[in-house]
């Protein structure tokens, strides 16, 4: 034992001396790289040991998506090894056999999990859509599937992977408070940009990018985005989760607990307000929607509509004439004189003909900045969509509209069921939670590509494969669960 020490231990000073030498002869960067290369051998070597830790590690790593392009201005890498490690957690699941027999069992006996095999079945025979077959550029339209195609891949994996390793009550009560962790830090992060201003490295990269620069800057105020990629990510990421924690908090017994829950409800909405994205009220509104309508026999879901509509009375009438957060969150309601919810109208019904006339869609990654990258001769190369939905109808018609419209359909319909029949009342508290934070996001939809970035694309699906596998904990009440047949 004495002998592997003194081995270790001379390895890492032999492994110092030669980063020492070459920061001295050759390039500064070379130790850095070295260091970087010898961090990841490690991290891969423990999410094959710990499956759990992997799990957290991919979510907290998919956060930084963005940085690189802003520190370096270099393309990020964070989304081929965030799937990488995918890969390398899903070969460590596969060698647990009961692991293997829990992923088969949901895919046969599970409306949610069928649905989603059928979708991604789905864009599979996208490859073969007729739309993107007789343009100029096939083989180039190839590769724009292949991306999304392989990036799906990987979802589907970690939605597996989430599934067999929140195997107890106990660990996806951490994973949520591991999720809430995160996204309060990321709130955080905005918040000081908002109160204290934007770094420098960020600064030069916005002067740098006129393009990101106008999306950002809009009416006198800099919209925040913290680390994510643009602030209507880290708007949504912020107002889900803060509806999320609201509902947990309104519904727990801890004092404790509760006072946290609360402030991080207000840290979190407080941070979407300062993204300046719009469809955060529109989420936050429909989530407490549903909410209500789940709860109306229930005394306090009168307190927390009195006390929403209060504030929000408050907040759109009150003596705030030249606060631009609370400017930017009232011309909401102001879609009429708004230019860009006008522009988006327009557009929206110039494309309907296309629609009706094709029935899979132009096929996928055609439309927006993609289609001009990967099929720069497509209809809709450069056609913005500014909308998850419609992003859908343009690349998988309404015949891919309709089976997505059936798997969100089935997440809530799952989430409400096992609400009313789980008997453990903090199981109860959890799924109506998931449901309220699953919705926002599904309506989130209509204006923004709510369910498409890093790090809430990844939470998105880990919350799915606890929505279908909370109630295994709920003894009681599974049986009652109704068991949909597709």
């Amino acid at each position: 034992m004495r002998v592997f020490s003194v081995s270790k231990t001379l390895l890492l000073l032999v492994c110092a001396v030669v980063m020492i030498y070459f920061t001295a002869k050759a390039h500064f960067a070379l130790p850095v790289i070295f260091f970087m290369a010898a961090s990841g051998c490690s991290i891969f070597y423990i999410c094959l040991q710990s499956r759990e830790f992997g799990l957290y590690f991919i979510v907290l790593f998919s956060a930084l998506f963005a940085l690189p392009g802003r520190f370096l201005y270099l393309a990020s890498p964070v989304g081929v090894l965030v799937e990488l490690l995918t890969w390398v957690l899903w070969i460590n699941v596969l060698h647990v056999d009961s692991a293997r027999e829990r992923i088969f069992y949901i895919f046969r006996n599970n409306a949610i999990s069928v649905a989603l095999a059928c979708l991604f079945t789905y864009y599979v025979l996208e490859l073969l859509n007729p739309a993107v077959m007789t343009t100029r550029g096939w083989l180039r339209s190839t590769v724009g599937w292949l991306f999304f195609v392989r990036k799906q891949v990987s979802f589907l994996l970690f939605y597996c992977i989430a599934y067999s390793v929140l195997n107890s009550y106990r660990q996806i009560k951490h994973f949520f408070v591991f999720c809430l962790s995160l996204v309060l830090l990321i709130a955080l992060y905005g918040i000081k940009q908002q109160w204290f201003g934007i770094a420098r490295f960020e600064e030069k990269w916005l002067s740098d990018d006129l393009v990101s620069f106008r999306l950002f800057y809009q009416g006198g105020f800099l919209r925040k985005f913290s680390i994510l990629t643009d602030p209507a990510a880290f708007g949504v990421i912020c107002s889900s989760f803060g509806l999320f924690s609201l509902i947990m908090a309104i519904r727990t017994s801890s004092a404790r607990t509760k006072t946290l829950l609360f402030i991080s409800t207000l840290i979190c909405l407080v941070a979407a307000s300062y993204s300046g994205t719009r469809t955060c009220v529109l989420m936050i509104a429909a989530g407490l929607t549903l909410y209500t309508i789940m709860t109306l026999n229930e005394k306090r879901t009168y307190l927390l509509i009195t006390a929403s509509l209060l504030i929000s009375v408050f907040l759109l009438f009150g003596p705030f004439q030249n606060n631009p957060v609370l400017t930017r969150i009232k011309t909401t309601l102001q879609t009429s004189s708004d230019r860009s919810a006008n522009l988006r109208n327009i557009n929206r019904h110039s494309i309907q003909p296309y629609i009706h006339h094709h029935p899979v869609g132009g096929g996928l990654n055609t439309s927006s900045l993609e289609g001009k990258l990967y099929n720069p001769h497509h209809a809709l190369a450069g056609f913005p969509p500014d909308s998850g939905y419609l992003k859908i109808l343009l690349e998988q018609g309404w015949i891919g509209f309709a089976l997505n419209l059936l798997f969100y359909f089935l997440i809530i319909r799952h989430g409400i069921i096992c609400f009313f029949n789980a008997v453990n009342q903090s199981i109860k508290n959890l799924y109506i939670a998931i449901t309220v934070f699953l919705f926002s996001l599904i309506v989130g939809q209509y204006s923004q590509l709510a369910i498409a970035q890093y790090p809430l694309i990844l939470i998105y699906y880990g919350v799915l494969a606890v929505l279908v596998k909370l109630i295994d904990f709920d003894t009681s009440g599974r049986q009652a669960v109704l068991k949909p047949a597709i």
